[in-house]
């Protein structure tokens, strides 16, 4: 398997795993809670009870419409129980619903047909421990850039330089022609190409340092 299929299996393990760490949680908690709230207990009980009998009737095409509405009635109702129940006990009014890392996609790492950001962001970051860019290289940014280093002419070619390096990561795609930077020791050869491969992965492309 290549390093950058390990990559996006990893990222799919670290989305999975956040899900997983979720759902534990929840079930430590929700133990905890109807442990030490026997009523809080009994609530979630009948809401189950409830849920599957709704989903019963919901599933039965000869059910009455009217028996559908009323279990989702029901379900509301004892919801707003619970919660007050929570709430006076000390806990938070949700503190018996799953609390995702990522709430927009509930720890799937997709919403809908698209890739979630936090998907995006777990990939980038097994791209990053895999690109032999060193931690000491992670503010190596654009923004971090100064052209304060530089004076005259030397000034007006680096500020043209970055632009540059700047438009090439906008546009970079498959293709896209190589890039080769000369100059002496300190001109900001190695910073700008650190630049470069910090921003094509966080774009989510796959990079690999190798300074020569």
């Amino acid at each position: 398997m290549n390093k950058k299929a390990l990559c996006e299996g990893a990222a799919i393990a670290a989305i999975a795993k956040n899900r997983a760490d979720a759902e534990s949680a929840l079930a430590a908690r929700t133990a905890v809670i109807h442990n030490l709230c026997p009523e809080i207990a009994a609530i979630s009980n009948e809401m189950e009870k409830n849920m599957n009998a709704l989903m019963s009737t919901f599933y039965d095409k000869k059910s009455d419409p009217e028996s559908f509405v009323k279990y989702r009635e029901r379900a509301e109702e004892l919801r707003a129980k619970r919660k007050t129940l929570l709430v006076a006990n000390g806990y938070e009014e949700d503190a018996l619903n799953i609390k995702y890392t990522c709430p927009l996609c509930q720890d799937t790492g997709a919403v809908g047909e698209e890739v979630c950001a936090c998907y995006k962001k777990a990939l980038s970051n097994e791209y990053l421990k895999i690109s032999n860019l060193s931690p000491d290289k992670k503010d190596t940014t654009f923004s971090k850039f100064s052209l304060d280093y530089y004076q005259g002419a030397d000034r007006d070619k680096m500020s043209k330089v970055l632009t540059f390096c700047k438009k090439y990561v906008k546009a970079f795609g498959p293709g896209r022609e190589n890039l080769l930077f000369a100059g002496t020791p300190g001109s900001g050869k190695t910073f700008l190409s650190c630049a470069i491969a910090f921003e094509l992965i966080e774009k989510g492309s796959f990079v690999i340092y190798t300074p020569i």
